[in-house]
């Protein structure tokens, strides 16, 4: 049943987005000239962020380090945020997580998602997910219930692609390391 909740109300937002798009000037473009969210801008330096508490991400890879700022507001609009996650790979802001609970708070922030970056793409039919798909930036979002509660949440997360193309070349170089390392104990 929630299922379908959760279906329902991403067709509904999904057409809100195209509804919005053609009232609003709405576009893509506007995803890759803000390149953040709110004030922080993907590829920023973590010194010029102030305020920062750790956050454990669940990553173990090197070079990456979360934190949530004391000074962030949670709101936009009318939606009042949960919450505000900023990922960083090798002290550059490479990611932004921003989690939104409740029917009315996710409807009135994808409103204002889809006004500012035009209606989402969903990447496949049957997925409970829709993004937006900038040259430097890919922003995406998804509606899941909570778990252990029948609440929803919305997880919008922002990407900066060339902080990822670093990252995942990074990955590429530490495993050849590796490999070398291991053949030359051989």
């Amino acid at each position: 049943m929630l299922g379908l909740i959760t279906r329902t109300i991403l067709t509904i937002l999904f057409s809100l987005g195209l509804y919005l798009s053609t009232l609003a000037q709405g576009s893509i473009t506007k995803l890759d000239e803000k390149n953040g969210f709110k004030d922080a801008k993907l590829e920023s330096d973590v010194s010029s962020f102030s305020h920062l508490i750790d956050e454990d991400c669940g990553s173990s890879e090197a070079g990456v380090k979360c934190y949530t700022r004391t000074t962030d507001v949670l709101k936009v609009g009318t939606a009042s945020l949960d919450k505000i996650q900023y990922t960083f790979y090798k002290n550059a802001l490479a990611v932004i997580i921003v989690t939104v609970k409740g029917r009315e708070n996710i409807i009135s922030f994808s409103e204002t998602l889809q006004a500012a970056y035009g209606a989402g793409k969903r990447p496949y039919e049957g997925v409970n997910e829709v993004e937006w798909n900038g040259e430097r930036v890919k922003m995406s979002g998804e509606v899941k219930k909570e778990e252990g509660s029948k609440e929803l949440v919305l997880t919008l997360t922002i990407i900066s692609k060339p902080q990822i193309a670093r990252s995942k070349t990074d990955r590429v170089e530490n495993r050849k390391a590796a490999m070398q390392k291991a053949i030359s104990e051989l």
